[in-house]
């Protein structure tokens, strides 16, 4: 979608069938996406309540500026228009951050938590002086 950047749509379904789908909108960007981010691809949306009493949405842009980031955003009903809440980058290049993205309230406090996944991230050093068997 737009150019492997991502974006967010919202899709109302007929009464044709499960699968036909009737009319969709893309909403406004609000949140800055590059070539290549993948914001908001469908392996990387979740939605919860982390601030106040309306639903939010998260969408993971796995390969934003090569880091990763996530976003927490709200969506106006009539205008279309996105309000980001929280964004977080990736702490390493190449991490993938934002490729995963899991909310639920696992401690029973009534909020969501949000997990963030990135596949890629590696810990320690890497080691590059390997000797080649002969």
């Amino acid at each position: 979608m737009k150019q492997w950047t991502g974006g967010v749509s919202r899709i109302w379904l007929t009464s044709s069938g499960p699968f036909t789908y009737g009319h969709s909108e893309t909403f406004k960007p609000a949140v800055k996406a590059e070539w290549s981010d993948y914001f908001g691809e469908c392996y990387s949306i979740g939605s919860g309540r982390f601030f106040g009493s309306e639903t939010q949405r998260v969408a993971g842009s796995p390969r934003h500026e090569l880091v990763g980031k996530v976003s927490v955003f709200t969506t106006d009903i009539v205008t279309l228009d996105i309000k980001v809440h929280w964004e977080a980058t990736g702490p390493q290049v190449g991490s993938y951050f934002g490729a995963a993205v899991a909310t639920g309230d696992v401690d029973g406090d009534g909020w969501s938590e949000l997990f963030v996944g990135a596949p890629l991230y590696t810990v320690g050093k890497i080691q590059r002086d390997v000797p080649m068997p002969c």
